[in-house]
């Protein structure tokens, strides 16, 4: 951590350019991976130099702090491929300054494009931005001595894992449409999971099932941090709610069956969002039944551009899942 610190704090020029390096460093200094990791720490990140977003991000704050610059993780919600996803942003020079250090990207002002600036900004600003990803190549397992201090513009479309080939991200949908949530501006978390819809779907999830950090529903990993809490999260919260990704081969109709213990049911809610074209998201109409044995079900219909179903709860109160069951109907 010393000699990376050091490495940031001989820089020469504007304060920003400290984001710019360490954004690209991280970037091209670390594999995307978590082999033979046992914590989320920024030592074990430059020891393994290896990890993913989290860790990357966990890793920019650390050489911050040592900078006496303030940052703050910002976390991603319902974006395209990934679900779920975190950057950092950094106050520099009397603003906050996004970096992705996961894609060593940062979103800049078409008329200033070496100036990054804030998500928020970003959005304010749009379509008058671009999202820039540092000419240092990706993922060389090595520790970098230096880094390109340049950038190009990333085009429209989708990203591609730069050694493996597959997808892994959409820039500008997940930076500039996305919900996003700055660490410090919220109490709520989000459970996030993805499941991919066909005529056949039936998929049934204990309480210990979703209790694990990661579940694998043939959409890749998802992000299921606290899958198993809605309401009061002891102490993790204070409000947790679980946002199901629903992703159909075709216009379908999906019912979402969920059994609970300790919150009453009339205190646990159910709505869902369907994705439109422009990326902003229209409400959907949901018949919710109950019946005698506790159970909740929920019935709605499903788009292939994709429908976002969140169930949370009404005032402070805490629910435990016990089973939660997906089918097409």
């Amino acid at each position: 951590m010393d000699e990376l610190t050091k490495q940031v704090q001989k820089l020469r020029g504007p304060e920003v350019l400290k984001g710019v390096f360490l954004n690209a460093w991280i970037y091209g200094s670390l594999s995307l991976s978590v082999k033979d990791r046992n914590s989320e720490s920024s030592e074990e990140s430059l020891d393994k130099l290896n990890g993913a977003c989290g860790h990357r991000d966990i890793l920019f704050r650390a050489v911050c702090d040592r900078l006496n610059l303030k940052s703050r993780r910002i976390g991603f919600h319902n974006i395209p491929i990934q679900i779920a996803h975190v950057g950092t942003e950094v106050w520099i020079d009397g603003e906050w300054r996004f970096f992705d250090p996961t894609f060593g990207t940062f979103i800049a002002a078409i008329a200033e494009p070496n100036i990054p600036i804030s998500l928020d900004d970003a959005r304010k600003r749009f379509p008058d931005v671009e999202i820039r990803r540092t000419k240092t190549p990706a993922y060389q397992g090595k520790w970098l001595r230096s880094v390109s201090p340049n950038s190009e513009v990333l085009p429209r479309g989708t990203m591609n894992h730069a050694t493996g080939g597959w997808p892994i991200l959409k820039p500008y949908e997940s930076y500039l449409y996305s919900d996003i949530v700055p660490e410090d501006e919220t109490g709520t978390f989000v459970s996030e999971m993805a499941v991919p819809v066909t005529e056949t779907t039936q998929i049934e999830l204990s309480e210990i099932d979703l209790q694990k950090s990661h579940l694998d529903l043939g959409y890749g990993q998802t992000y299921v941090a606290y899958a198993n809490t809605l309401g009061l999260s002891h102490g993790r919260g204070p409000l947790t709610s679980l946002s199901i990704d629903l992703r159909p081969d075709a216009e379908r109709e999906v019912q979402v069956s969920l059994k609970t213990r300790y919150a009453p049911l009339d205190r646990i809610v159910g709505g869902v969002r369907h994705t439109v074209l422009d990326f902003s998201e229209a409400a959907l109409t949901v018949d919710r039944t109950e019946s005698e044995d506790g159970w909740i079900h929920w019935r709605f219909p499903v788009r292939p551009e994709g429908s976002t179903f969140k169930i949370s709860t009404l005032g402070e109160v805490s629910a435990i899942i016990e089973n939660l069951v997906i089918t097409s109907v």
